[in-house]
């Protein structure tokens, strides 16, 4: 029974005596240890434990797997199914670049992004999305049923896929029949003034602040009623369900929302 480095020495194509290269010259020499099936054996570490199969393959043959050996060389793609392999893909590819086998990370190839509720705002993860949505579904589903790292698209624009346009408000509230305006009774369709003729406007025209390109509008407080101020030259105070003021050169005082 022969014996070898252990840890990075052994697992480092750049070092002497790395494992793959003593694999290659007598395959024999690893079986007492990881089993004839190469499965592990007495040790619990078998090839498939990195690879996905004896021979130290890094593709995954079933799904038409090409693996890129680097950022510039060789590509893949995201095939349904990948997740099931996922224990293996993570044994070399974390975020601590393990052993220097590129790619070094999937971090590396797939960029980062801010979290929480900075990335919401239309300037962060929408702009991004516009610009080139296929970065946003290599990790994404585009809707909730996939198997792609949640929240899906369709988690938060519950009402239609993205309008891949800034200032857009249809992908949450109304249907394309209705401007993209509310247009039922639960929220965050609850129609009210909303409905009527003359206010078949812009958002802005009416609302800024919490109202349009800010995550306060709904996150982290989602309930209604939504947080709303109105524009510039808008003089009109809400509560209770009531408005108060003007606005488009009508009183709305005392008027239900």
């Amino acid at each position: 029974m022969i014996s070898h480095p252990l840890g990075e020495l052994w697992l480092d194509k750049n070092e002497i005596g790395y494992h793959g290269e003593v694999k290659t010259a007598n395959t024999l020499d690893c079986t007492p240890c990881h089993g004839d099936d190469y499965q592990g054996g007495f040790t619990g570490v078998g090839c498939f434990t990195c690879h996905f199969d004896e021979n130290g393959s890094r593709d995954v043959a079933v799904l038409s797997w090409v693996h890129a050996t680097s950022v510039t060389s060789g590509t893949h793609t995201r095939p349904t199914g990948l997740s099931t392999y996922g224990d293996v893909c993570n044994s070399c590819h974390n975020t601590n670049r393990a052993y220097n086998n590129p790619p070094t990370s999937c971090h590396d190839c797939h960029a980062t992004h801010l979290l929480g509720a900075a990335w919401l705002l239309p300037s962060a993860h929408a702009t991004e999305a516009i610009a080139d949505d296929g970065v946003c579904l290599a990790c994404h589903d585009m809707d909730t049923g996939g198997s792609g790292i949640q929240p899906a698209c369709r988690t938060c624009h519950t009402a239609t896929n993205p309008n891949m346009a800034l200032g857009t408000c249809s992908s949450c509230h109304g249907i394309a029949t209705s401007d993209g305006r509310p247009d039922g009774s639960v929220t965050p369709n609850r129609a009210e003034g909303h409905s009527r003729s003359d206010h078949r406007v812009a958002c802005s025209e009416c609302h800024n602040g919490f109202g349009t390109a800010t995550a306060g509008h709904w996150y982290p407080d989602h309930t209604p009623p939504a947080d709303v101020s109105f524009a510039t030259g808008i003089i009109m105070t809400y509560s209770g369900g009531t408005c108060n003021g003007s606005c488009h050169g009508e009183n709305h005082s005392n008027d239900s929302w």
